[in-house]
This record gives C-alpha cells, structure tokens and sequence, in this order.
C-alpha cells in the first residue's frame, strides 16, 4: 500500500504539547498521524477521509470528543473509523471531576 494510501491516526486535542507527544511516539512506531487542535478542524479537514483510528479528547473547550463521533455518525463517516473510547474516569489512578 503506497504511503499516501494508508489510514493515519488522527489526534483530536485542544493540548498542543500532547498532540505533539502523541504524533512523535506514533510516528515512531511507524503510524501516519495528523493532528488537529480542535473537532471543529477536524470536521474542516481534506485529510478526514483518511483517517482510519481517531484519538479524541473528551473534555475539549468547544465541540468535545463524544460530540465529535456523534458528528461523525451523522454525516455517516463512523462506519469508516476504527475507534476506541477508554474510559478513563473508571482507573482509579484518575482523579473524577
């Protein structure tokens, strides 16, 4: 599969530096990776169409993760990803809001 081809990851987050760490390490590993600083850049994007796994910030300013898949599922795009939802208020190591 030509490079340009395969799905990337796309990062959903409003923390530039965690965007950043989060495309180095899965660069590293070989993954194509974009990122966006928001859903609503994300929902803008050429690049949508690729995406084959996206990782959401849930408590964005703005549109936030949950709202961004429920996006998603109406324009009919859910089908096409591969996601994941950690919830990750559940591990007792993360303080609950």
């Amino acid at each position: 599969m030509d490079e340009r081809d395969r799905p990337v990851v796309s990062v959903v987050d409003d923390d530039e530096s965690l965007r950043r760490s989060l495309r180095n390490l899965l660069r590293s590993v070989g993954f194509g990776v974009e990122t966006f600083a928001s859903a609503e850049a994300f929902l803008r994007s050429a690049e949508r169409g690729s995406t084959g796994c996206m990782l959401l910030d849930l408590r964005m300013s703005g549109m936030s993760g949950l709202d961004l898949l429920v996006s998603c599922s109406v324009i009919g795009e859910v089908d096409h990803y591969l996601h994941a939802l950690l919830d990750v208020l559940k591990h007792p190591g993360v303080r609950r809001p």
